[in-house]
């Protein structure tokens, strides 16, 4: 038997006891009773009804997404912040997008667009370090130069590895843009 069922075990007789208590001997027993009955029946929805305790429960962050203008993803308490900042023109990103971290103030990756291609230097800021730890050159879409750069303590800012490629290789995947469609499938916006 998994700790699982040995704590719903446990909650319910728990509940009985009590309920048979406040009969019996006392009404102020049912002062334990309805939290108890609560909490029982938040477990049971938690373990055996997951998609309604998501549902229920869980905050989902707010989204403003237009197709012109600015577009705006909270984190799931807004007073964190902005977690993504874009512009979009005509259905397309169009000019910087920018993550954020927990907070809302420094910038995780930098990126810009010109109608929905990367383009230009996008950059991928390590917190820890207070560096960019990647920083990727794309032209229409296509990667052309990746840099990662040292992190650790003694190393910090060293060109780690540097990878060029030729436009004529049409390389559309690299580190930051693949971490954009992510967001992208997360939050159901179009790049």
């Amino acid at each position: 038997m998994n700790s699982e069922k040995i704590g719903f075990i446990i909650l319910l007789s728990t509940i009985v006891v009590f309920t048979f208590l406040s009969l019996f001997i006392s009404s102020y027993f049912y002062i334990l009773v309805v939290p108890l009955t609560l909490l029982f029946i938040y477990a049971c929805i938690e373990t055996y009804l997951p998609s309604l305790h998501k549902t229920l429960f869980q905050k989902k962050p707010k989204i403003i997404l237009n197709e012109n203008g600015m577009n705006l993803v909270y984190f799931k308490k807004i007073s964190d912040g902005v977690r993504i900042r874009f512009n979009k023109k005509n259905n397309k990103i169009d000019g910087e997008y920018a993550t954020y971290f927990l907070g809302g103030r420094t910038k995780a990756i930098k990126a810009n667009f010109i109608e929905g291609k990367i383009s230009g230097k996008c950059t991928l800021f390590s917190i820890t370090a207070g560096i960019n730890n990647i920083e990727e050159i794309y032209e229409d879409g296509f990667l052309l130069n990746k840099k990662v750069f040292m992190i650790g303590f003694s190393n910090r800012g060293k060109l780690h590895k540097e990878e060029k490629y030729d436009k004529s290789e049409m390389i559309t995947s690299g580190y930051i843009i693949d971490r954009i469609k992510e967001d992208s499938d997360e939050f159901n916006f179009t790049i």
